[in-house]
């Protein structure tokens, strides 16, 4: 029998599976597999150094920081997308407050009620598959990843304050 598996989805099920540290490096502990492990996963690191352009700048006034700067990582685009405002949550009831929500980020009601519950459930981040199921708008999963990674934390927050007033 003969599964085949297509590049966007191999990728996902990788990610899922690095998430519940199942990888090379952790199925095979030694040195040769965790060193591959360790440089594929950093292998696409956004790290970018010009030796010519940091020569010219090290032989102006300020080499230091010139160093210093040329040397951090670069910094991610930071996301377009519109936050939702959670005070206006405060005092309501859990039902309204994950609609309020849902409509807000143009989610399914009945996907982000499980996404919060599982969060309470387990304390873990969901996977991005399973937010882009609950998004209305259904976006890829690798073409909408800042998209899926912001509407994720976003669920977090609100997954703490559904779980704050039930403890109450």
């Amino acid at each position: 029998m003969t599964i085949i598996i297509d590049s966007q989805t191999k990728k996902v099920l990788l990610e899922q599976l690095e998430s519940l540290n199942i990888h090379g490096g952790a199925v095979y502990p030694d040195l040769t597999h965790m060193s591959n492990y360790i440089r594929n996963k950093y292998s696409n690191a956004d790290i970018s150094v010009s030796i010519s352009e940091l020569v010219k700048e090290i032989q102006k006034e300020k080499p230091k920081e010139t160093a210093k700067k040329k040397l951090t990582k670069t910094e991610k685009k930071k996301t377009p997308f519109e936050s939702f405002d959670f005070k206006t949550l405060k005092g309501k009831d859990r039902e309204t407050q994950i609609n309020e929500f849902a409509e807000f980020h143009n989610l399914d009601t009945v996907g982000l009620n499980k996404l919060v519950d599982d969060i309470l459930f387990t304390e873990k981040k969901p996977f991005r598959d399973e937010v882009a199921k609950a998004m209305l708008d259904n976006p890829s999963v690798l073409k909408e990843q800042a998209k899926i990674d912001f509407v994720t934390n976003q669920i977090i927050t609100l997954a703490k304050i559904v779980g704050e007033k039930q403890e109450v």
